[in-house]
């Protein structure tokens, strides 16, 4: 079991980068490819831990059920990752497609969807420390609206191909 690629660096970071990855955009697949945009692949893993960095390393709020609040968030989520990486390593995937011998790792975000509340409140207040140092705490509603549009505008974009197609379900009508 110790004997996993988790255990190098290589393995812990395809673990952590692929499961940010499917974590934000899921695992959409249309014609034996993922619907995936790389440049909003790199935004999700580099705003994920540039403000998960900010919010472990930051100056805490003095509101104490807030701060008790964040706590409990980082521990579900830790919780949940640390259980799928517990979970890549506990089994041998014999001929399975995936996960499989050659790539064993769980990388899928649906199996830790249940976290993406706490997670988004950590992800926030991680974007708010940031501000907060930048001296531009009020710009954190305006930011958050910019990502949302850029998320959604990109999901339809890269969704484009399957929404056309006559061979999606809305098209066999």
């Amino acid at each position: 079991m110790f004997s996993h690629p988790i255990f190098t660096s290589a393995g812990l970071f395809y673990f952590l980068t692929e499961l940010t990855r499917t974590y934000w955009r899921g695992e959409f697949v249309w014609r034996w490819q993922r619907i995936a945009s790389p440049i909003m692949d790199s935004f999700y893993i580099i705003s994920s831990a540039l403000f998960l960095a900010a919010l472990l390393f930051g100056r805490a709020r003095t509101n104490r059920p807030f701060r008790f609040a964040l706590a409990a968030g980082l521990f579900v989520v830790v919780v949940s990752v640390l259980f799928l990486a517990f979970m890549s390593m506990r089994y041998d995937f014999g001929r399975c497609f995936y996960p499989s011998r050659d790539n064993p790792f769980f990388v899928s975000g649906r199996l830790i969807s249940g976290t993406i509340l706490p997670f988004l409140l950590l992800y926030i207040e991680g974007l708010h420390r940031i501000l907060s140092w930048m001296r531009l705490p009020r710009a954190l509603l305006s930011v958050v609206v910019v990502i949302v549009v850029a998320i959604t505008a990109s999901e339809i974009l890269i969704s484009l191909p399957a929404f056309v197609s006559p061979y999606n379900f809305f098209h066999l009508w």
